[in-house]
């Protein structure tokens, strides 16, 4: 199964379509991102695909909420980014913009950080043929999948903060989603065995800080 999302507009959007198409693709509703397709062995892979310009007009909560839903929707998930950042390093700014490369590049590290995968491509026509290579890639019994998701199965384990995995599967493993763990505070995630108080804070206050660029 490989799918294209119906309903991401913009002409740009139609040729990929309508590229992708053309070598086995299917037009489907899908529940996030814009693509999707499944590996070899069942596993879900979802992409989201933004230009530099969408992107640096997207680092908004907003944004930030639909990558969360595609962590917890899929099993791997990529952040294709496509075009060139131009840099103009006499005022540190991306060229047309009010961000600095720095605060482009932490918000990309972020999500990189939270399981997502960066996939870069220079243009809709690369945005193609990356698509189709990775897709036979996921096809063959030898792919890893990206080293972050080798030591736990469940992905999701590396929404929380880095050094304290371990203790974010043992609240998933209650039943709980990430949004759920969002809403518990200090003192209810203290109450679980096992996360102390420097734990806790830390888990409190890297899953309730905000997706936008501050």
């Amino acid at each position: 199964m490989r799918e294209v999302d119906s309903r991401e507009p913009g002409k740009t959007m139609e040729a990929i379509k309508y590229e992708l198409v053309k070598t086995g693709w299917e037009i489907a509703t899908l529940k996030s991102g814009d693509f999707r397709f499944t590996t070899h062995d069942n596993k879900l892979v979802g992409i989201t695909r933004k230009t530099i310009s969408d992107l640096l007009g997207s680092m908004t909560q907003n944004f930030g909420d639909q990558l969360d839903e595609m962590l917890e929707y899929y099993d791997i998930c990529y952040l294709n980014v496509e075009g060139k950042v131009d840099f103009n390093d006499t005022n540190d700014l991306i060229t047309g913009t009010n961000y600095t490369y720095e605060q482009y590049d932490n918000f990309l590290q972020g999500w990189f950080n939270r399981g997502f995968i960066l996939l870069r491509t220079a243009s809709p026509n690369h945005t193609v043929k990356r698509l189709n290579q990775l897709y036979a890639y996921f096809q063959k019994p030898y792919h890893v999948g990206g080293r972050r998701f080798a030591r736990f199965e469940d992905r999701r384990v590396y929404a929380f903060p880095s050094r304290f995995l371990s203790k974010g599967k043992s609240l998933l493993d209650l039943g709980l989603s990430i949004t759920d763990c969002g809403l518990l505070d200090i003192a209810d995630l203290k109450n679980h065995d096992g996360i102390g108080d420097k734990a806790a804070e830390t888990i409190y206050n890297h899953l309730n800080r905000r997706s936008k660029i501050i």
